[in-house]
């Protein structure tokens, strides 16, 4: 479904199962982010702001899992450092 899984430990060392995002999985929807943020550079920003929104919503919505979280949050920066490039295009 898209995880790497690891064996881990949790904070107080019992065994824990850590999960992330597939590395091709991620950069793959990173190039799609992109190619599509230069592509829509004529629309109004709020319309892009909504559909970005809307995308990162579903991604999370899949990927959002306990051990995961450290790989989301830079997926969302990478995606907000793409956008910003295409509106200062």
């Amino acid at each position: 479904m898209g995880f790497t899984h690891i064996c881990g430990q949790s904070s107080n060392g019992e065994s824990l199962l850590v999960r992330h995002t597939e590395g091709k999985r991620l950069r793959a929807t990173l190039r799609a982010l992109k190619a599509a943020s230069m592509r829509g550079p004529h629309r109004p920003v709020a319309e892009q702001g909504a559909w970005l929104h809307q995308v990162l919503r579903g991604y999370f919505a899949h990927h959002a899992v306990p051990t995961n979280l450290h790989t989301l949050l830079g997926m969302r920066a990478e995606a907000i450092r793409h956008w910003r490039r295409a509106l200062n295009r």
